[in-house]
């Protein structure tokens, strides 16, 4: 339904592909941050903005971005249809060789995150005695990974 904002949409046509393995989403979600490389000098003291004076003018921060990372968070309900003696499904558990993981935003215009590899970093199942067995994990990109692209 278009607003003031744009065009909004439901988080319902959310998807994780593990290893090619469709997860039963309940819950994702990206974090991305940039290591921040201060360049301060003296060439970023302006006058422009204040006295030209002695100890006039002002001085901005300013830098680089250096390594890149995006964190997830991801949760769902188990697929009781998967073998039962998988090594936790499909792969998930606390690694640094974690396979390729797609985080769809929305599947009905294909828009997702891409990680090619991944390091698990914590991983839980759940097994309540009046609820469905459940996954909840969290980790990182292990390298390059790609943002969402199209009709976002």
């Amino acid at each position: 339904m278009p607003g003031a904002a744009g065009t909004f949409r439901s988080g319902k046509n959310g998807r994780i592909i593990f290893n090619g393995t469709n997860l039963f989403l309940r819950n994702g979600n990206v974090r991305e941050s940039g290591q921040d490389l201060p360049t301060l000098n003296f060439e970023a003291w302006t006058s422009a903005y204040g006295s030209t004076g002695n100890g006039g003018g002002r001085l901005f921060d300013q830098g680089l971005i250096g390594s890149e990372t995006a964190e997830f968070n991801c949760d769902g309900n188990w697929n009781a249809a998967q073998n039962p003696f998988d090594t936790p499904f499909p792969g998930i558990y606390t690694r640094d060789d974690g396979p390729r993981q797609d985080i769809y935003l929305n599947r009905n215009d294909n828009t997702f995150y891409l990680f090619y590899t991944t390091r698990i970093l914590g991983a839980e199942v759940g097994v309540p005695v009046d609820n469905l067995v459940s996954f909840r994990y969290n980790g990182k990109n292990q390298g390059p990974y790609l943002r969402p692209a199209g009709s976002v």
